[in-house]
């Protein structure tokens, strides 16, 4: 309330939103300072219990208990599907199942929301890793250079992208876009007649044509944290650059996640990397969800 009360002094009256990871399974005492949250399994054992009134109830339970603790944004739920049991992010995720995942992403979106749109009662569910992190090569991770790629086997694109799908016709306020360079034909960018290699936020074939032109999402869109200086796949040679953060802008996602970068988006500005249009177009998106 302290937090609202300064920004309702400012020149803009912007509210101040605070998000989190995940909270509510076994790591629920460090991610939160201890707090006393409900305890639940991780979200593979909603997976494996495939009761979508069991998933409702859990999903109202973390809006009420994050509105109690003053949050606002949930960075989740993982949409990513379990078809890698090396990875080790599977426990974050709800199941192999494509379809299964999609049921239950749909109704938890739904339940942490408040209903079929964002409810001022409820918090804002932002879906992640799209188009699909579940296939990480060699369940490496993707954090770092040695899970830099998403593999498809058997090109099995498009069932990583179901569950995503489900979200977006449940009105999820966001997305998170994958650390990973995505292995395939169809989410390469193409420069100067050939196909590049880059991690998903900096990819317009991905983040634009797929997201916003195909799939019509029209909400906030945010990158997963610190891509420009510590998971720049594709883009090792501009990490924590001005050039790096409008590859990103300009590919279509938002709002950079992690450290303040406000000297280099100043630079890109001053170079002309990045121009007004594309300044407004994130930052409304950015405006709308905190109001």
């Amino acid at each position: 309330n302290n937090l609202q009360g300064l920004a309702e002094r400012t020149t803009w009256g912007i509210p101040f939103i605070i998000s989190s990871d995940p909270s509510h399974a076994a790591w629920a005492g460090d991610a939160l300072g201890k707090a006393k949250l409900s305890q639940w399994p991780y979200y593979l054992g909603l997976g494996a219990l495939d009761d979508l009134a069991t998933t409702e109830e859990f999903g109202k339970t973390v809006a009420k208990e994050f509105r109690m603790m003053g949050h606002h944004v949930l960075l989740g739920p993982q949409a990513d599907l379990a078809t890698e049991p090396r990875w080790a992010r599977i426990q974050h995720t709800l199941h192999a199942n494509a379809d299964v995942v999609a049921a239950h992403i749909s109704v938890l979106v739904k339940a942490l929301q408040g209903g079929d749109k964002l409810n001022p009662s409820g918090i804002a569910a932002v879906i992640k890793h799209f188009p699909g992190s579940g296939s990480v090569e060699e369940g490496m991770d993707s954090h770092s250079f040695a899970g830099r790629y998403s593999v498809f086997p058997g090109n099995k694109e498009d069932d990583h992208l179901k569950p995503f799908i489900a979200a977006i016709k449940a009105n999820v306020a966001g997305v998170m876009a994958c650390y990973s360079i995505m292995d395939s034909p169809q989410y390469k960018d193409v420069v100067e007649g050939s196909q590049i290699d880059e991690g998903a936020a900096f990819s317009k074939t991905i983040m634009t044509d797929l997201l916003k032109t195909k799939l019509g999402f029209d909400g906030a869109v945010v990158s997963d944290w610190s891509i420009a200086d510590r998971a720049y796949w594709g883009h090792e040679r501009i990490k924590n650059s001005a050039a790096i953060l409008a590859e990103m802008i300009n590919a279509g996602t938002y709002q950079y996640g992690g450290s303040n970068m406000t000297h280099l988006w100043k630079e890109a500005y001053q170079k002309k990397l990045i121009t007004d249009e594309v300044i407004n177009n994130a930052a409304q998106r950015a405006l709308e969800l905190q109001f």
